[in-house]
């Protein structure tokens, strides 16, 4: 969801058409509704991960790695939100999500694929 979200915000404001307006008036630059949505729709996602774990119960020994996780990525989404580089993250981070999103599909193809059909698509 939050890689159509982000490319329809990166679509209406013509980020890749115009790579210059990434970085256009900084720090000035006035920031619209949709964008601090959608930050705030992803540093709630990466805040809710830490009470998540007692929910989940999720195994002590995979408790620190999932915390380092979670706050990295707070971290890494709040720093440039908080410094107005907003329109970058943006689009780095809808970026980011498609490649996650890849490798998770080479994942559950790997997994699923017991005829080995998609072999060209299984990671090292």
């Amino acid at each position: 969801m939050s890689i159509i979200w982000g490319f329809d915000i990166i679509n209406r404001e013509g980020y890749f058409s115009k790579l210059s307006l990434l970085w256009d008036n900084y720090p000035n630059h006035p920031m619209i509704f949709l964008h601090k949505l959608y930050f705030i729709i992803q540093l709630a996602y990466y805040l809710h991960m830490v009470p998540e774990l007692y929910f989940q119960k999720v195994k002590k020994e995979e408790h620190q790695s999932k915390i380092i996780h979670s706050v990295s990525g707070f971290l890494l989404i709040f720093v440039p939100y908080f410094l107005n580089y907003q329109r970058l993250t943006l689009v780095l981070l809808t970026l980011h999500y498609i490649s996650e999103l890849t490798t998770h599909n080479c994942h559950i193809i790997e997994i699923f694929d017991k005829d080995e059909k998609f072999a060209k698509c299984k990671l090292i």
